[in-house]
């Protein structure tokens, strides 16, 4: 293509032919130029392409670079590094913009998986920074996408419904009327959901359900998205329900199977619907439902929030309240709520607020994504690029759903027509499922999981300040009440269903307080529940055997005096954080694999770098293999242990003190005494509190003559690797 040709293939592209931007566009197509690289041909094209970036710089301004690259994915890595090595702006901002492609107009998922993500990011980081890379998701793009933020935290009245007490379910939906028109070939590649679901879905979940960012800045906007996905469960084809589209009820349109491209034999999904969850506080046991699809009834793409059944006690025929996010076509945001119906009687009526911008504003402008987009990356404003936490923690939530489809040779989708609304199976998932329609294991499962995470989260709480929470947080305040509220209302109903039918008078629960001075009362009341739930299940099994004593005549304890918190149960201020000041700060929020820090492996089969190897274990999380696995598998204990002899009796406790070190020095001088020891016993103490949760605090080494103790939270912690010289000598007995 010439120069001449690109330009009028621009001007195609916009209003450059209408008389009004004449002007505009003569000036603008001079900043226009077009060249052709040849990608095998090493760096001598992007030299070029330098070269010719640089012809347009006037005297000693500064020039800032954006790759937008839209290759092929195969050479998306070296095209990278080309421009990394020959294009990199040496006087101002440089970026790349990836829109992996197989041709100009179709993009592809960036990466398959979780591995294959994370191995994509490893390559790109030698050479492009975080804040360089502008992952493009069109969808952030889209206008009422970015108005999702302004409604939830411009408006208050919705603020204050935004969770599990009032949201009944939230549907999450991205249909297409059409099929693959043509491109069969590369969408059996993708499917539906690599192709919508783990990206356009993810994100449009993540802005609905993520909790209010400390400013919209983009570093908390993209910290607040990864924060929530993360507490998404994975996905497997139990919470899903996966079909692909045949040929229409009256045959005009043809099946997904009769395009000349796709496999006799394919399973490829194009259209999937399932059902996730968040688990946190706010969204505790609201389902999303995220479906996407081809050849549907309809296209459309929105977000709708049902919200929990009204009491009907004084009004009849009364419908849910829903918000309607409609994102394209028609972009909209509609109220469905309940009114009285004019006239003499008191009936209801289901009406609806309807905000729709071509109705409501007069001559909207609404950019197009991709324009949007790009003038934020020109910006270098972040906001609605997506980060690398985000699309670790979105392909944490669907790699299993995948690999599952992918790896069982028995799994086939089910087939829908095209133009239907999907698989008739899909009346299911819009039912709700009681308790008897569960698996009894699972749910025990769920039961069992639930009380280890509430005894957790209580042995946490309990070390915790929340009056000094409270003072400097209002929403800890306000959420701690909302979750003492809901503690109350369990105890109050557990007390109701356990005394039903029988003479136990439960404790009286007037306020959250209560629950905590009568649990005497209320364990009594469940353990006697529990004894009926016993005496039921042996009649039930023909094992009939004699009862425990009724326990309905004891007497229950009065409420017992609160105990007063003692001073080790507050959190001390101003306590130094050691962590701090260490070399490699420990990064809380990070969703990639941890890195072992050794910089040597002494006593080595196998040479470090071939040790450390990224790869999946057998619950598909990704991670770094240990640096002395293949020494540990080969590992022996020296002969001298096979042999038996009698115990050597440990030195008088008066006659040994431990020496304490805390200098890189005294730890050289330790090691040095090790090495001439035959035995050594190693024991390690961590803390178990507050924010120091996991780290070491201290090693205690000793040997048969001397014993020393190891401050482990000094800034030169990683220093302490030299003692693997001792530690992995195979003719040391540790």
């Amino acid at each position: 293509m010439s120069q001449d040709d690109f330009i009028e293939r621009v001007k195609s592209s916009t209003d450059g032919s209408s008389p009004e931007l004449a002007d505009d566009f003569e000036a603008f197509s001079k900043r226009c130029s077009y060249i052709t690289i040849n990608q095998e041909g090493g760096d001598d094209s992007f030299v070029e392409l330098r070269e010719r970036m640089e012809s347009f710089i006037e005297g000693d301004e500064s020039q800032n670079r954006h790759f937008y690259m839209a290759v092929p994915p195969t050479i998306y890595v070296t095209v990278s590094e080309q421009l990394r090595r020959n294009c990199y702006s040496k006087s101002g901002d440089s970026q790349i913009i990836p829109r992996l492609t197989r041709s100009s107009k179709i993009e592809k998922p960036f990466g398959r998986d979780l591995q294959t993500s994370v191995e994509l990011h490893e390559k790109l980081a030698p050479n492009w920074k975080e804040n360089e890379i502008f992952r493009i998701d069109h969808y952030l793009g889209k206008e009422m996408v970015k108005n999702i933020m302004t409604l939830r935290f411009g408006n208050p009245m919705f603020g204050a419904l935004w969770d599990c007490n009032h949201i009944d379910n939230v549907q999450i939906s991205m249909t297409e009327a059409i099929g693959t028109e043509g491109r069969g070939a590369y969408f059996d590649d993708v499917g539906i959901i690599r192709d919508v679901m783990q990206n356009h879905l993810m994100q449009l979940m993540a802005l609905t359900t993520m909790e209010r960012p400390g400013s919209f800045s983009a570093e908390d906007l993209r910290h607040e998205k990864a924060r929530v996905l993360r507490l998404v469960p994975p996905l497997s084809t139990k919470h899903s329900l996966i079909g692909q589209f045949s040929k229409s009820a009256d045959g005009k349109n043809p099946g997904y199977k009769d395009e000349e491209s796709v496999p006799e034999d394919s399973h490829c999904a194009t259209f999937c619907t399932s059902v996730a969850y968040v688990k946190n506080a706010r969204w505790e046991g609201v389902p999303f439902i995220l479906k996407s699809g081809k050849a549907l009834d309809e296209s459309k793409t929105e977000i709708r929030i049902q919200l929990k059944d009204t009491t009907d006690a004084m009004l009849k025929d009364t419908s849910n309240n829903q918000l309607i996010i409609r994102i394209q076509p028609d972009e909209a945001i509609r109220l469905k709520m309940n009114s009285k119906m004019p006239g003499l009687e008191l009936r209801t009526v289901g009406t609806e607020l309807d905000l729709t911008y071509s109705r409501t504003v007069q001559d909207p402008d609404i950019p197009e994504a991709y324009e949007s987009l790009l003038l934020d990356a020109l910006k270098g404003d972040y906001s609605d690029s997506v980060s690398e936490q985000e699309l670790e923690a979105s392909w944490k939530i669907f790699t299993p759903l995948l690999h599952e489809m992918e790896e069982n040779k028995h799994f086939k989708p089910l087939e829908y027509a095209y133009g239907s609304e999907g698989p008739t199976e899909l009346e299911e998932i819009r039912k709700p499922k009681t308790t008897m329609d569960r698996n009894f294991k699972e749910l025990q499962g769920e039961v069992t999981s639930a009380l280890v995470k509430t005894t957790r989260t209580a042995n946490q709480i309990s070390n915790e300040d929340l009056a000094f929470h409270r003072s400097i947080n209002p929403d800890v305040d306000r959420l701690l009440e909302q979750q003492n509220q809901r503690l109350l209302a369990l105890a109050k109903d557990l007390n109701k269903s356990a005394t039903a039918g029988t003479g136990a008078k439960p404790p009286p629960l007037k306020n959250a307080e209560s629950v905590d001075d009568g649990w005497r009362g209320i364990v009594d009341i469940v353990d006697n529940l529990l004894e009926k739930a016993d005496a039921c299940l042996d009649e039930f099994t023909g094992m009939i055997k004699k009862l425990s004593p009724s326990r309905k005549d004891e007497q229950i304890p009065p409420p017992s005096s609160k105990a007063p918190i003692s001073r080790s149960m507050l959190r001390a201020k101003n306590i130094p954080k050691p962590q701090r000041l260490f070399k490699t700060l420990p990064a809380n929020d990070a969703t990639t694999p941890f890195k072992p820090l050794l910089q040597s492996k002494p006593n080595a089969i196998v040479p470090l770098e071939e040790s450390v190897i990224l790869g999946p274990d057998s619950e598909g999380s990704m991670h770094y293999t240990h640096p002395y696995q293949a020494e540990i598998a080969e590992s022996e204990y020296p002969s001298s242990a096979y042999i038996q002899s009698d115990p050597i009796p440990y030195l008088p406790f008066e006659s040994t003190t431990g020496t304490w070190v805390d200098t890189p020095e005294a730890v050289e001088e330790m090691l040095q005494e090790l090495k001439k020891a035959k035995e050594i016993a190693v024991d390690l103490e961590h803390h178990d509190a507050y924010s120091y949760v996991g780290l070491l605090s201290l090693m205690q080494i000793s040997t048969r003559k001397k014993d020393w103790i190891v401050d482990t939270l000094l800034p030169w912690r990683e220093d302490l690797q030299i003692l693997n010289e001792v530690f992995t000598d195979p003719s040391i007995i540790k």
